[in-house]
């Protein structure tokens, strides 16, 4: 923090926004002494080793953080190394949503008619009610509501429309 000049963005791992003692501390002087206007929430794995949740924080120094605006790109998203990197076209939402040079510009895909919009702000009161920064609001489990009487017949008829299409029948 003490060789930031003016703008910054800066990859770091989950705990860095949740950690309580010398994190919530450090997290205290971000707040107080820099203006994190911006998270951008991103799938494990993408920095560090497979399962570590990773976050971009843009900040620049000099004013309090009055408010935050969070993207979830990681709820419902899943990229690997291997398989499913990460390009630039995934985050072109997030491009969009940023207005560089226009913060004043931004708006919200969250709403209470879209809650799982992922660019979302946090106000000043929010952010110092939060226990910490790992801003959380995307819902994307879908929930069976059929009884187990309702999903066995679902599977017997997709069981038996099988069969047909392969001839051969279930014992």
């Amino acid at each position: 923090m003490s060789i930031v000049k003016g703008r910054v963005g800066v990859v770091l791992p989950d705990n860095v926004l949740t950690d309580t003692g010398t994190t919530a501390k450090v997290r205290e002087r971000l707040l107080r002494n820099f203006n994190l206007h911006t998270i951008l929430r991103l799938p494990t794995g993408i920095f560090y080793a497979n399962g570590i949740k990773t976050n971009v924080l843009f900040f620049d120094k000099g004013e309090p953080t009055e408010g935050i605006w969070v993207y979830d790109n990681r709820t419902g998203v899943k990229h690997t190394l291997s398989t499913k990197p990460m390009k630039r076209e995934h985050l072109q939402e997030f491009v969009d949503c940023y207005c560089t040079g226009n913060i004043e510009n931004r708006k919200s895909t969250y709403s209470e008619k879209n809650p799982n919009g992922r660019w979302r702000y946090f106000s000043a009161e929010e952010v110092k009610k939060a226990e910490n920064l790992d801003f959380v609001w995307i819902n994307l489990d879908e929930r069976d509501e059929r009884s187990s009487n309702e999903i066995l017949t679902d599977l017997l008829k997709e069981t038996k429309a099988m069969d047909k299409g392969t001839g051969q029948t279930c014992a």
